[in-house]
């Protein structure tokens, strides 16, 4: 489990690193083009954000391997939690680093009070897609602590409480209990506050000042919102994965393990155990090309352009004013 684990953690400090350099790679020419100076420094500002998070994030999954590698009793706990908690320590420093709002620095007298919210910057299917992978998250998380129990002379709850028998520490039995459930839960709680901060910030960050640069501020919040949106999604399917697959080992082996079940039963428990294992094989895989997807977009976040007609009106204006 620790191995598999760390394979996991290795790979997606890989891909952020690959992600970033392939979507840095895209950017060339994007602050050229239409559009105003402030509308510049606002992609300028978006890009360094992001680029601060990934390298927050790749510290995280860095130091997740290394104390793995330090204490291997621990059995691979640092790289279960290093995922949620890489991401969560990456939003939170996107919503920390300053933000530069389109000519945020030119007063206004007028403001829509209306209220932003998030659901209407990204699409329907995406939210409620993230909403129902959270929730699957969790309780596969909560599942795994439920049903376990510790290992004779152990203490931690290493094994599943689906085997009658006594279970010995480590080995085969090896099961993501309370022992990988309880980090794993404060990582996702790590990766929700994160997630409610960089919110927050693309929400509250004022509009652009100029009326007509209005649909280019929209647009630089709704990218930035799907960006944010695939980097929970990326720890989330991850962390499901882990979960899914570590948890079918033990019962596909259940035919060859002193378990205590019946020969049916153990039949039974070793094709759930299989299912378990294929869900989780895909869903890891699933939760790489989310953080490749989130990596690449969010480098890419701030290309976009405004309608000539709209830059000339603005520019009009900033010469009367």
């Amino acid at each position: 489990m620790a191995i598999a684990a760390l394979l996991v953690d290795a790979g997606l400090v890989v891909l952020v690193v690959l992600g970033a350099v392939c979507g840095l790679a895209g950017l060339s020419g994007a602050g050229e083009g239409t559009g105003s100076q402030a509308l510049r420094r606002a992609r300028q500002n978006i890009i360094g954000r992001t680029a601060a998070a990934l390298l927050v994030a790749t510290a995280v999954f860095g130091a997740a391997l290394l104390v793995q590698m330090a204490f291997p009793a621990w059995e691979g706990v640092p790289v279960f939690v290093g995922p949620a908690a890489g991401a969560g320590s990456a939003l939170l420093a996107f919503a920390t680093l300053p933000a530069v709002p389109i000519e945020g620095d030119v007063s206004r007298r007028t403001a829509d009070l209306k209220r932003r919210t998030v659901r209407e910057l990204l699409p329907p299917g995406l939210w409620i897609l993230t909403v129902i992978t959270a929730i699957g998250t969790v309780a596969a998380v909560l599942a795994g602590g439920l049903s376990s129990k510790a290992a004779v002379g152990d203490g931690r709850f290493l094994c599943t409480s689906l085997f009658s028998a006594a279970c010995p520490p480590g080995g085969p039995y090896l099961y993501p209990g309370w022992h990988f459930a309880g980090p794993t839960l404060l990582s996702l709680a790590i990766l929700a506050a994160g997630a409610a901060a960089a919110f927050r910030r693309v929400i509250l960050l004022p509009d652009a000042a100029w009326r007509e640069l209005a649909g280019a501020d929209r647009m630089l919040r709704a990218n930035t919102t799907r960006v944010l949106v695939w980097i929970i999604m990326a720890p989330l399917l991850l962390t499901l994965g882990m979960f899914l697959g570590t948890a079918g080992v033990p019962l596909f082996n259940a035919p060859v393990l002193a378990t205590g079940l019946s020969e049916a039963s153990a039949a039974g428990a070793s094709s759930a155990g299989l299912i378990l294992m294929l869900l989780g094989a895909g869903t890891l895989l699933a939760g790489m090309a989310a953080a490749l997807a989130a990596v690449v977009l969010g480098t890419r976040v701030a290309r976009l352009e405004v309608r000539r007609s709209d830059l000339q009106a603005a520019q009009e204006k900033a010469t009367q004013a």
